[in-house]
């Protein structure tokens, strides 16, 4: 009778083990199609999308780059604070919510930002890009 329980609670374990991963598939599959609809600026319908999926970083990321590019700015923030919160040193995080507080007109923010991104960024290109928009703002 142990014997019949062990393989069932095995199998039962196996079944949702799979099931899970299959639901990852699914949901990778899902967020490389939002993708697409942002590179073809079909931003609501990857809001859509995006929205009806579990919880990931990549979600939280892509969400508030489509909220972005349809002024949503609050829900944006949230997306982002969320995903700062889980991972402080995301420079794509920080440095869309950079952007974000420049579009608000939030430049204290938006500054505090870019010196992360600075702090954070490996490439010369991204650090002068960082720079580049400090200075920007403290002239403003």
């Amino acid at each position: 009778m142990k014997r019949k329980s062990r393989f069932w609670l095995l199998f039962i374990v196996s079944l949702i083990l799979h099931l899970h991963t299959l639901g990852f598939l699914f949901a990778d599959e899902n967020i490389e199609k939002a993708k697409n609809f942002i590179n073809q600026g079909k931003y609501e319908e990857a809001i859509q999308l995006l929205q009806a999926l579990p919880d990931s970083n990549e979600k939280k990321l892509s969400l508030a780059f489509a909220y972005l590019q349809t002024e949503k700015y609050d829900l944006a923030q949230e997306c982002l604070l969320q995903l700062i919160k889980i991972n402080p040193d995301s420079l794509a995080a920080r440095y869309s919510l950079a952007m974000l507080y420049e579009r608000k007109k939030e430049n204290s923010e938006a500054i505090n930002q870019w010196e992360k991104v600075l702090l954070l960024a490996h490439k010369k290109e991204l650090k002068h890009l960082a720079s580049k928009h400090i200075t920007q703002l403290k002239k403003q």
